[in-house]
């Protein structure tokens, strides 16, 4: 049986990406300046919107907001794209590339300790206690609203208003 291994270590895209693998060959020779390009054009695009932003709270600007905010858009949306296709350019496999050997990573099971199994023993033998929920929590002591409460209503309206006892 084979050992499960990741897309990603083994610097092959994942099958969902099978369509774009043309885009990413033909990129593959620039991948390093289309990164940068993208983050560059990302980068231009995000202070426009932040110039946009901080121009419009000052000053109403509907002419110039109309005409930056999508180019804005548009400069941060291609430079996802792009860094995507520079990225996964990145990770393909070059054909002069030695292959790495792939390490494979045992783990060891260790026998459990006497001292947790007998905790774990013991937790079933134990009786789960009862959890009270709504009023008949309050059953053996007050709740935290009555001890904080130092006027309760119970006291300020005994005069005035008779109470039946619960």
């Amino acid at each position: 049986m084979s050992q499960y291994e990741p897309w990603y270590l083994r610097r092959r895209c994942p099958i969902f990406f099978y369509p774009c693998v043309p885009v990413y060959v033909g990129v593959w020779p620039a991948r390093k300046c289309v990164v940068i390009l993208s983050a560059i054009l990302f980068a231009i695009g995000v202070m426009i919107l932040l110039g946009l932003l901080l121009t419009c709270i000052a000053v109403e600007c509907s002419a110039i907001a109309g005409a930056l905010l999508p180019l804005a858009l548009l400069l941060i949306i291609v430079g996802i794209l792009m860094l995507h296709c520079g990225w996964a350019a990145h990770l393909l496999d070059e054909e002069s590339s030695n292959d790495v050997p792939v390490k494979v990573v045992t783990n060891e099971e260790k026998s459990p300790n006497p001292d947790e199994i007998a905790l774990f023993e013991s937790a079933y033998k134990e009786p789960i206690p009862e959890i009270r929920q709504g009023y008949w929590q309050f059953e053996d002591k007050l709740a935290w609203q009555t001890v904080a409460n130092p006027y309760p209503i119970q006291h300020t309206l005994r005069n005035t208003v008779e109470r039946p006892e619960y």
